[in-house]
C-alpha cells in the first residue's frame, strides 16, 4: 500500500462476493507478525471478523453507521459476539472518530488497547488513502473499465496487462522519488508525476518487452531520470467532497487517460 505495489489482484464476475475475494487475498499474503490489514466499509460482517481472527490477522475496518455492533456512545468500547455451535466467542473494539466535516465515522478492530491506543487507530486507518489513489490510477488513468473486447479471455488479458503496467510504474516511482533533488529553497515536498510515468511507459512498453536486458535497463534508467525531473507538489490535508450525483460523463478533463 505505502509502496504503491499491487501484490495480489483478481478479476471476478460483477456479482461476485467481495468478502470472498478479500479472503483469497488474505490467504495469498505471507504471514507477517504485527502486520495490520485495513478494510473499507464494504467488508464488515460477523463471518469476516471471525475469519480474520481465526487466521491471526490484525485488522482495522471502517463500518457504516447502521452496523449493528459499531454504534456505541463510549469513545472506546469492547463488544463480544457470543459463542454458538462450533464458533468461539469473539471480542472486538468499536469506537467513533470525527471527520473534518464534524460527522462521526466508526472503526472496528481486534487490536487490543495494549497493542494500540484508540487515538492512534484513525491515523493508522488513514494510511489506506494510498489504495484510493491506486483505484483512481487504474480507473481513470488506465481505464480498466473501458474494455475493447467482450470475450472473457481478452478481458483478462487487458486487465492483467494494466496491472503489469501499473506495477512497473510504481517501481519506477520509488526510484524516481529517491532522486528528486531536495533544496533548502523548496517550501514543499514533491513526488514524481504519476501521469507522466504512465505515459512514458505506455509509449515504450512493447520495445521494453522485446528488447535485450541491457537495452531494457538503459530505457528504464532514462525513464527514471526523466520522471525525477517531472514532479508534482504534495498538498497535505486537502479534502474534496464525494460526487453523489451520477452524470453521463464517466471520465473528466482533470483525470486524463494514460493509455
Amino acid at each position: 500500500m505505502l509502496k504503491d505495489i499491487l501484490v495480489d489482484v483478481s478479476l471476478h464476475p460483477y456479482r461476485y462476493n467481495e468478502r470472498e475475494s478479500a479472503k483469497s487475498h488474505v490467504d495469498f499474503l505471507p504471514g507477517f507478525s504485527n502486520s495490520v490489514i485495513l478494510f473499507d466499509r464494504g467488508y464488515p460482517s460477523q463471518d469476516m471478523f471471525r475469519y480474520l481472527n481465526s487466521k491471526g490477522v490484525l485488522f482495522v475496518m471502517r463500518v457504516p453507521k447502521t452496523f449493528q455492533k459499531a454504534i456505541a456512545e463510549q469513545k472506546d468500547a469492547l463488544f463480544t459476539y457470543p459463542a454458538s455451535r462450533n464458533k468461539e466467542s469473539l471480542t472486538l473494539r468499536s469506537f467513533p472518530f470525527l471527520l473534518e466535516n464534524g460527522n462521526a465515522d466508526y472503526l472496528v478492530t481486534n487490536l487490543t488497547p495494549e497493542q494500540m491506543a484508540a487515538k492512534n487507530v484513525p491515523d493508522l486507518y488513514w494510511l489506506r488513502w494510498g489504495v484510493e489513489s491506486k483505484y483512481r490510477e487504474l480507473k481513470n488513468r488506465l481505464e480498466i473499465e473501458a474494455l475493447n473486447s467482450m470475450k472473457p479471455v481478452r478481458i483478462r488479458q487487458e486487465f492483467f496487462a494494466a496491472m503489469y503496467l501499473s506495477n512497473l510504474a510504481a517501481v519506477i516511482k520509488s526510484e524516481a522519488d529517491s532522486r528528486i533533488l531536495v533544496s533548502a529553497d523548496n517550501r514543499c515536498d514533491y513526488l514524481s508525476n504519476r501521469s507522466y510515468r504512465l505515459n512514458r511507459i505506455k509509449s515504450c512498453i512493447i520495445r521494453l518487452l522485446r528488447s535485450s536486458l541491457p537495452i531494457c535497463n538503459e530505457m528504464i534508467c532514462r525513464i527514471v531520470e526523466e520522471s525525477s525531473k517531472i514532479c508534482s507538489l504534495i498538498r497535505p490535508d486537502r479534502t474534496f467532497g464525494r460526487y453523489r450525483k451520477h452524470t453521463r460523463r464517466r471520465y473528466y478533463s482533470h483525470m486524463k487517460s494514460c493509455i
